[in-house]
């Protein structure tokens, strides 16, 4: 694909928003991060190119948030010049044009830039959504240059649940870099799962996935896997710009995630 061409008023207006154009229509115990009650842990995607210069201070924001503790989420970079999983994700799944930008829990609310107040209060207003009941455990273990995934989702309703599994492996520390020359967190690398879910009402399932490690360099104690089940009846929503023109995507709201890091 091409990289978009921004007239004059265009470029103005990126860079009063901060943000950075993209591409054109182209066996360890869950890892706890109890804080304020959320209906369920939130999941942050966040979308940059290695030569945004909005984007440093969007992956330092996120990065703190998770650090602190102060919040039940996770989130995974999407490094959108470097991985093609990634690419397909944002600028195909979300129909993302501009970076940083970053979709919480499935696009239920989504933020462009890097504003900190942004950030927290999608945070919350995802944490306080209505969720499904699901409970979620996992396992991951390295076995001959492997990873073998073992998945328990439980759905509490009476009513059956079809949703959407998403399994994420992730580097910690990122071997791309951002335009500051800083590497990049919980960088997508692959999918190890990405298809239906379908559960009938009080039952559950176990799920075994192996992942062969798809490129050169992946150390065993750099990596996490992060799970996500979002409800596969999509929601209209509308990516936060109008110009060039605005664009609205179908957006799967999550309803529970957790992650492991592989033994």
């Amino acid at each position: 694909m091409k990289k978009a061409v921004g007239s004059c008023a265009l470029i103005v207006l990126i860079l009063s928003l901060s943000v950075f154009p993209i591409y054109a229509a182209d066996e360890m115990k869950s890892i706890d991060k109890p804080k304020e009650k959320f209906s369920h842990t939130v999941l942050a995607e966040y979308g940059t190119v290695t030569t945004c210069p909005a984007c440093p201070a969007a992956s330092e924001l996120l990065y703190r948030l998770y650090t602190s503790s102060e919040y039940q989420f996770y989130y995974i970079t999407f490094v959108i010049d470097k991985n093609t999983a990634a690419k397909r994700r944002m600028v195909w799944g979300y129909l993302d044009r501009f970076v940083p930008t970053t979709y919480f829990d499935g696009g239920y609310m989504v933020s462009l830039g890097s504003n900190e107040t942004e950030y927290r209060n999608a945070i919350e207003k995802c944490g306080a959504r209505d969720v499904h009941d699901i409970n979620m455990e996992m396992t991951a273990r390295w076995e001959n240059g492997k990873i073998i995934i073992n998945l328990y989702v439980e759905n509490l309703e009476k009513k059956p649940y079809l949703g959407w599994l998403k399994v994420y492996v992730t580097e910690k520390e990122s071997r791309w870099q951002d335009y500051n020359g800083s590497s990049y967190h919980f960088a997508l690398i692959d999918f190890a799962s990405n298809k239906p879910i379908f559960l009938f009402g009080n039952k559950n399932k176990n799920i075994s996935i192996e992942w062969t490690p798809n490129m050169e360099g992946i150390e065993s104690n750099n990596i996490m896997i992060i799970a996500a089940v979002s409800n596969i009846f999509p929601h209209l929503k509308k990516n936060p710009w109008d110009r060039p023109k605005p664009v609205t995507f179908l957006a799967f709201y999550v309803d529970q995630v957790i992650a492991v890091e592989p033994q």
